[in-house]
């Protein structure tokens, strides 16, 4: 009898471990990607095609609201505004859904209400954002993917891809750095400067050789042409404000834009009046890299 129990009393303390590891159908997953401080989060459940022949128009009927996922509802979060294949996306925690058609153009849904089970296909309500999307055919993906395949410095491509269909969606975060610069702050830093750049004993280094750098503003943004170049493809950054007078280097590409602000360096210009005579570039604990004075 004592046996018998203690064997009762194992099966039951194993048992819920065992249901907690089981395999599932549609095994949950997550994504998140940061954008210039911005985190977007897709978290859903991954149906597969398990060999069946056609998923969107039959296992998905086409006109259907579908969320792009399995059991509960796929879930989209973001902790800024973002811009979304278009549309605005306030920051918050939405469930996703889409309506499926044979067509390319297919309606993205984000409802306030995101804790639900797939087969509770939302109204359309009050706080829902609704906006035309596209979607691709061709290629296969056995397993339900989100994902990022592109970032950039100002935001990137959200992608759902199952079966034969994808749907690639470009986005932008609010930029924690803008590139321009009020004119009235701009005027005086314009120019031409020489720039000494120091050892850590503050005795001038070796190299680089005579650096220059240009200053110069258009279209609301500071750009500084370094000669030599400092590094990357171009001798141009942009001059990204932090605060009055306070400057980091913005690095770009082939293109002219924007794939890095280095705020580990300061350049740092004087609150006189008139043209700025000089300025410092210090960097992390406030040690002095550079001097740079004003030769026109």
């Amino acid at each position: 009898m004592r046996a018998a129990l203690l064997v009762l009393l194992a099966v039951a303390v194993i048992a819920p471990r065992r249901a907690a590891g089981q395999i599932r159908a549609s095994e949950r997953s997550r994504l998140s990607q940061t954008v210039d401080g911005t985190m977007i989060t897709v978290d859903y459940a991954r149906p597969r095609v398990r060999g069946r022949p056609v998923i969107f128009g039959r296992a998905v009927a086409w006109g259907e609201v579908w969320t792009p996922g399995a059991n509960m509802a796929t879930t989209l979060q973001t902790d800024h505004d973002i811009v979304l294949a278009g549309q605005a996306v306030p920051k918050g925690k939405y469930s996703v859904w889409m309506v499926v058609d044979s067509g390319p153009r297919w309606t993205m849904v984000l409802d306030t209400v995101w804790e639900q089970y797939h087969e509770d296909h939302p109204p359309a309500r009050s706080g829902q954002i609704r906006w035309p999307v596209t979607a691709t055919a061709g290629g296969m993906t056995e397993a339900l993917t989100w994902d990022v395949p592109a970032v950039t410095a100002t935001g990137g491509v959200l992608r759902m891809a199952w079966a034969d269909r994808t749907v690639a969606m470009p986005f932008t975060v609010p930029a924690s750095h803008p590139v321009t610069t009020d004119a009235a702050e701009a005027a005086p830093l314009v120019g031409t400067y020489r720039v000494t750049w120091l050892n850590p004993d503050g005795t001038p280094a070796s190299e680089p050789h005579d650096q220059m750098v240009q200053i110069s503003y258009d279209k609301g943004a500071l750009m500084a042409r370094w000669t030599p170049r400092l590094w990357g493809p171009d001798d141009r950054t942009y001059l990204i404000r932090l605060a009055r007078g306070w400057f980091s280097p913005g690095f770009i590409d082939e293109k002219g834009a924007l794939v890095d602000v280095f705020t580990e360096w300061v350049l740092e210009f004087g609150h006189g009046q008139g043209t700025a005579p000089a300025f410092e570039v210090r960097g992390e604990r406030d040690v002095l890299w550079a001097t740079a004075v004003r030769v026109r």
